[in-house]
């Protein structure tokens, strides 16, 4: 009888762990953390648990106490947040920063006779003129 491969098998932590991750960040961040989450909370409680693996529960706490956004974090995100790498806790990404809208297009102005110009006609056209 021929033996079977042998595979390692990662150990996540413990799921009661990461339930309870969930609910802070649900606390938190209400539907910004449950809507993405909508569906596949099992596979994501899984995903947490292997992603966070090895960490220890005092690792949690920091990352837990350091999280300082008005925005849940990705895995990496906090797991870079609980071994303490990154001095800035906030999402570094494009998708969470505040842009200054102002400087995106130029405010064109138009010049008066134009702007007088198209002012008579839209007045002769709804007749008030």
């Amino acid at each position: 009888m021929k033996s079977q491969p042998k595979t390692l098998l990662k150990t996540g932590l413990p799921i009661h762990w990461i339930t309870e991750l969930f609910k802070v960040f649900q606390a938190r961040y209400f539907a910004k953390w449950t809507a993405p989450l909508e569906g596949i909370q099992d596979r994501a409680v899984q995903e947490w648990s292997n992603g966070l693996s090895g960490l220890t529960g005092e690792q949690l706490k920091q990352g837990i106490d350091k999280w300082d956004s008005d925005w849940p974090p990705t895995l990496s995100e906090f797991k870079t947040c609980c071994i303490g790498i990154k001095e800035d806790w906030k999402h570094s990404t494009a998708a969470y920063k505040v842009i200054d809208n102002s400087k995106a297009l130029p405010i064109l102005k138009a010049q008066k006779k134009v702007r007088d110009k198209s002012m008579d006609e839209i007045k002769k056209s709804l007749g008030l003129k």
